[in-house]
């Protein structure tokens, strides 16, 4: 059973095909778009890339992983979780006639029926699904890296008949104030942190750390305190810091899920049963407004 495995420049395929290893026989990771032959990161089978006009339109690219996807006899195809693909994932379905799941955690086949876990309710619960149909369109969290290292990608030709019903007028970048994705160290805080003026506190942690600031989902979608660019999670950015402190933050799977990869995790929280220290390498019970100004006494004494 093949599974084909589809990102885009600047997209980690490890974590994916890491996922899918369980319920298939071979991995075809698929690079859609970019400029060109590229090199790609990857322990797949076969690695394939396809580049065109208008690729960026999901129209087309639902096209092109639909044909790469009939040709390689892929049973399983497997998409990030970001906004993009969130855009091409029910266009793909349509055209492979496939069963589609979203936000999946893990894959395995059992008795030889496909079976996935996702979140469901804004990731407080996890739920089994049986893909009953012969193909299967899934999505999952990915990280990001640089890209141009490892194997050389095939090339693949592929003839596109979608007419797409928008075309591109303009681009412009987007404007981020920090890059989580390639983050040494970040310090994430979530509701444990009771006004927006006390965000300073993490601010002067992460300088004495020289870290990245990111924080949960609430933060972003309920206080409104920070934009989207410095959410970790599920619905925000995939990190895997070599440091990540995590302050007031109970750890729901939806954040787990952006951040568990860590190398080393420091979870700062005053309730002890919080899920965040289920994957901490270090644990520190306590009320985060005495805990944090001592590490920053702590940081600021080492510096001088």
């Amino acid at each position: 059973m093949t599974t084909l495995v589809v990102v885009e420049p600047g997209l980690d395929p490890s974590s994916l095909t890491e996922l899918v290893r369980e319920a298939s026989q071979r991995v075809v990771v698929l690079l859609l778009g970019g400029s060109g032959p590229t090199d790609v990161e990857s322990d797949a089978d076969a690695i394939l890339a396809v580049v065109g006009e208008s690729m960026e339109l999901a129209e087309v690219a639902a096209d092109a992983i639909s044909e790469v996807a009939r040709g390689q006899d892929a049973t399983l195809v497997v998409l990030p979780a970001t906004a993009r693909f969130r855009e091409i994932f029910p266009l793909l379905a349509y055209r492979l006639h496939a069963a589609s799941v979203s936000d999946v955690l893990a894959l395995r086949r059992v008795d030889g029926q496909l079976e996935a876990e996702r979140l469901l309710y804004g990731g407080v619960a996890v739920a089994t699904v049986a893909l009953q149909r012969p193909v299967a369109v899934v999505t999952a969290p990915v990280a990001r890296s640089e890209v141009g290292r490892g194997t050389p990608a095939e090339m693949v030709e592929v003839s596109t008949c979608s007419r797409p019903a928008k075309e591109v007028v303009s681009r412009r970048p987007v404007e981020r104030q920090n890059a989580l994705p390639t983050a040494e160290r970040l310090v994430s805080f979530g509701r444990g942190v009771r006004s927006r003026d006390d965000v300073a506190l993490i601010d002067e942690l992460a300088k004495l750390l020289s870290a990245e600031v990111g924080c949960s989902r609430p933060i972003v979608e309920d206080m409104r305190w920070l934009t989207v660019d410095h959410q970790v999670g599920l619905t925000g950015t995939t990190v895997t810091p070599s440091l990540y402190v995590a302050i007031g933050i109970s750890g729901q799977i939806q954040h787990l899920v952006g951040m568990r990869d860590s190398k080393v995790i420091v979870a700062i929280n005053s309730n002890p049963a919080a899920p965040i220290f289920s994957v901490a390498d270090i644990g520190i019970v306590g009320d985060l407004y005495e805990v944090v100004p001592r590490l920053i006494d702590a940081l600021a004494a080492k510096s001088r």
